[in-house]
């Protein structure tokens, strides 16, 4: 999801969860951009943070959890072109319902965001 903060900035912000027998994981990841005076949008440093709440099922949809991260952790803010923020586990598939697990972030003094998983 694109959000376009001002005529010569935007951010993505992107939400995953992959799942596999070795290791299942969840993250949320934003990147800043900057228009450039030719046009077009290239990475730029920007104050970030990023944070990213779910809950989330194993494969028989019995065991349920909480994740609640945030990075930086459990405030301020990075100069950063890209952060994310992810948490991992060996040996159990991870799943969620639609609506579940979302991704959000904050752009000092610009703008916040969330997405959700669907």
């Amino acid at each position: 999801m694109n959000y376009k903060m001002t005529i010569f900035s935007k951010v993505k912000l992107k939400v995953a969860i992959n799942s596999w027998w070795v290791r299942s994981g969840a993250k949320g990841k934003v990147v800043s951009y900057k228009k450039k005076s030719n046009g077009k949008f290239k990475r730029a440093r920007m104050q970030l943070a990023v944070g990213c709440t779910s809950t989330i099922y194993d494969n028989h949809c019995i065991q349920s959890f909480t994740v609640g991260d945030r990075n930086p952790s459990p405030w301020g803010y990075k100069n950063r072109k890209s952060l994310k923020v992810a948490r991992h586990q060996p040996g159990i598939i991870w799943k969620t319902e639609n609506n579940q697990f979302g991704s959000s972030f904050e752009a000092l003094n610009v703008a916040t965001g969330t997405l959700l998983f669907q």
